[in-house]
């Protein structure tokens, strides 16, 4: 079953959008709720998340609805912002990135490569855009 949903996410461009946008809001719920049990209980939990990651949520939430939005800048972004906030400071201490950070980091990569693979086909081309006005005569 698991791997019939990778297969999906890597072959149909609306699934992986919609999952890209979907984890980008569950990865925003879950720092969330990590700030706030840090703040409601400080002496057990306080260095969980620090209160300066609700700017990291805006983002991330932010980015989520571009994604929603088919924006392929907003999925660039998103994955790149994943890329230097979980993926390179592991590596860069000589640490192994933990598996959801990659599995996230996956997700988003197949949704940034859908975003261009939906502007890319030609259904699309019409849908959304602006239409200068036809030439006076």
């Amino acid at each position: 079953m698991f791997s019939n949903k990778i297969e999906k996410l890597t072959r149909d461009p609306e699934f992986a959008i919609k999952a890209t946008w979907i984890a980008a809001v569950v990865v925003a719920s879950l720092t969330v709720s990590f700030v706030v049990i840090g703040q409601v209980w400080p002496h057990t939990w306080g260095d969980v998340a620090p209160m300066s990651s609700i700017i990291d949520v805006a983002l991330i939430l932010s980015l989520a609805y571009g994604v929603h939005r088919r924006s392929r800048i907003c999925a660039s972004m998103l994955l790149a912002y994943w890329v230097a906030t979980k993926i390179l400071p592991p590596i860069a201490s000589h640490s192994v990135p933990g598996g959801e950070a990659g599995l996230i980091g996956f997700i988003f990569l197949m949704g940034t490569r859908a975003a261009f693979q939906i502007h890319r086909s030609r259904e699309y081309q019409g849908e959304g855009r602006y239409q200068p006005p036809p030439p006076a005569t």
